[in-house]
């Protein structure tokens, strides 16, 4: 090797070696965005008008995703989790019969503090993280011939909200599979969804 092209491997070694660096420094808060879609789950014990008793179905969901993480093992993130409108229909209810067809819509934005488990695996991270959601309900019954039977309700409140997951890096980019669920007081919104993480 000659001395110019020793030189030149010098160069590109040391540039290589401090692009990690570099990432870091012009990010020091670890500030990442995402999006996801997946498999919802809806359940409800009835508690408001126009949801049936033990009403529980399934939808397609999506979430938007935007967070920090200034610490290998502390970070906070806030969703916004569409929970999709799954509904769920009856027939030959009542006497006279009728079909009854009860759905769901709810949606949650929701503060996490996340935890991330201190793994010997740089590329890979399994966390939990718990916090706040405010759930927003719309419940529809539809009763058909009784066009006067339907109703209609809602409700906006604050509950407990939790969820786990795994997530693969490469660069700036990761791939996370997640659970995450609003504890609502009529009973669980769930989300199983594959998401693409950006940080920058």
């Amino acid at each position: 090797m000659t001395r110019q092209r020793f030189t030149s491997a010098l160069i590109i070694t040391a540039i290589a070696g401090s692009v990690p660096v570099v990432t870091q420094a012009a990010n020091p808060l670890g500030f990442y965005i995402g999006a996801g879609v997946g498999y919802s789950t809806v359940a409800d014990n009835g508690s408001l008008a126009g949801i049936p008793d033990n009403f529980s179905a399934h939808d397609f969901g999506w979430k938007l995703v935007a967070g920090l993480r200034p610490l290998s093992l502390i970070g906070a993130e806030f969703d916004y989790i569409d929970f999709g409108n799954p509904s769920a229909i009856s027939t030959n209810v009542g006497t006279p019969t009728y079909t009854v067809n009860a759905s769901v819509d709810s949606k949650a934005p929701a503060l996490f503090g996340i935890l991330y488990l201190p793994l010997p695996l740089p590329q890979i991270d399994v966390y939990a993280k718990a916090g706040l959601a405010r759930l927003q309900t719309n419940a529809s019954l539809y009763v058909v011939p009784c066009v006067a039977c339907s109703s209609q309700s809602s409700e906006t409140a604050n509950y407990f909200a939790y969820g786990a997951g795994v997530q693969f890096r490469v660069t700036s980019f990761a791939l996370r599979a997640e659970y995450v669920a609003v504890d609502a007081s009529g009973g669980n919104r769930a989300l199983l969804s594959l998401d693409g993480i950006l940080s920058f």
